[in-house]
């Protein structure tokens, strides 16, 4: 019995890898940004917590 794209997604979500694949995306998104714009407080601040509380 072949399963609905709707439960293959909640069964990824489920699994282990969803966190670490969500946290490395946001992790290099926040990297990307630091770069793009250095001086910010926010960004400086705010990605590295984003990231970690992530993962």
């Amino acid at each position: 019995m072949s399963e609905s794209l709707q439960q293959r997604f909640r069964v990824w979500i489920a699994g282990p890898a969803y966190p670490r694949v969500t946290g490395g995306a946001l992790t290099v998104g926040a990297v990307a940004e630091l770069i793009a714009y250095p001086g910010s407080v926010i960004t400086v601040i705010g990605a590295p917590v984003s990231s970690a509380s992530l993962m």
